[in-house]
């Protein structure tokens, strides 16, 4: 099986990450960050070959304003993964097309968006 690993060149390449970001949150703050801490090598090795990074997860399937992951990217950052946090799914794609070589996007909790619906 190839990993990541094996491609040769990763610079200014746009690599979709599915990470397992779904940690508990109170108040607004991750309260246990294993699930994040165990994503950074992965994340650290696409930043240092220079690649655009979008990171997608899920959390809990309530759809509440609760569920959201923008605490996910406050703990990133904390862990010096500055990573911009994108709420609206209609301002991916532009936020996406613009980015610098070896920074993160994490779009929001994939569970809430309602692709084909007349909401987003």
């Amino acid at each position: 099986m190839k990993t990541i690993r094996d491609i040769q060149n990763l610079e200014n390449v746009r690599v979709l990450v599915r990470c397992d970001f779904n940690v508990p949150i109170k108040d607004g703050k991750v309260i246990n960050d294993y699930r994040i801490r165990m994503s950074l090598p992965t994340i650290e090795y696409l930043r240092s070959k220079k690649a655009k990074i979008i990171l997608v997860s899920h959390l809990k399937q309530t759809h509440d304003d609760a569920d959201t992951l923008e605490p996910v990217a406050r703990a990133l950052t904390s862990h010096k993964v500055p990573a911009t946090f994108v709420k609206d799914i209609a301002s991916a794609r532009e936020l996406i097309e613009g980015m610098d070589v070896g920074s993160c996007i994490l779009l929001e909790n994939l569970r809430r968006w309602k692709i084909g619906r007349a909401h987003v």
